[in-house]
């Protein structure tokens, strides 16, 4: 009986860590045309939390046998996940490679 409920226990936590997760993939959506205005920079990766949580919760929720519509939905999230923070790196090696992935230095005025 106890290892029942600690399994329960288990996918209840990681029930609730997906819906953070969802809740923070789903947010951005409503700032989406003001975030498509915006150059890339590396506040964006804020962003991956909630990907890689998505994926994640899913596939601890199949490893206590999940077996309903969130074991057929896992392998999509987790591609998808790898995808988005796979399009962040690339992202971030182009602002590397060009030299804009810091903020240059400032002027110093007069010189001192």
């Amino acid at each position: 009986m106890k290892d029942a409920s600690h399994r329960c226990r288990h996918a209840l936590f990681s029930l609730i860590i997906g819906s953070v997760a969802a809740l923070d993939v789903w947010s951005p959506f409503r700032l989406l045309p003001w975030i498509r205005e915006q150059p890339f920079s590396p506040g964006y990766w804020g962003f991956t939390f909630g990907v890689a949580a998505l994926a994640a919760a899913p596939l601890r929720l199949i490893e206590r046998g999940e077996t309903g519509p969130i074991a057929l939905l896992a392998p999509y999230l987790f591609a998808a996940a790898n995808l988005i923070i796979l399009g962040m790196a690339i992202a971030t090696l182009n602002l590397l490679v060009r030299g804009k992935l810091l903020p240059q230095p400032a002027a110093v005025a007069g010189g001192h």
